[in-house]
């Protein structure tokens, strides 16, 4: 059987905001780890110092389509993140709280999609299906 869901551009939105959001903590946890193992390197910190200022801006701009828990640890990623040594001096954070804070946030925008993505039954009440003919 193939299930047919509805998707309003109300609930488009946070896909879109959500993805953009995801792309951007992975690769600011990539960068960090490239620092890591290679701290002088100018280009990653400039890229991960740059995907920081972005995720935080994205953040700020779209709360009004996040949930408060997206939002909240959207802004938990940022806090990690610039506490890491690896962004800046003095910082005392670990990459291991970032990956955590950035995997809870994920775990939370795909629960939400989920759920806001309900499936449409057709009017007979069976639902929609494919037939073969």
């Amino acid at each position: 059987t193939t299930e047919i869901y509805t998707l309003s551009l109300h609930d488009a939105l946070p896909i879109s905001i959500y993805a953009d959001a995801d792309r951007r903590m992975i690769r600011l946890l990539a960068a960090v780890n490239n620092l890591d193992r290679n701290p002088g390197d100018v280009a990653k910190k400039k890229e991960a110092a740059d995907l920081l200022f972005q995720l935080y801006g994205s953040s700020r701009t779209n709360c009004f389509y996040m949930t408060p828990e997206v939002s909240k640890g959207l802004a938990g990623v940022w806090s990690i993140a610039t506490q890491l040594p690896q962004l800046m001096s003095g910082g005392t954070g670990q990459i291991g709280e970032l990956d955590t804070a950035i995997t809870a946030v994920e775990g939370q925008m795909r629960k939400e999609l989920l759920v806001n993505i309900e499936p449409v039954d057709d009017e007979s009440g069976g639902g929609a299906r494919d037939h073969k003919h």
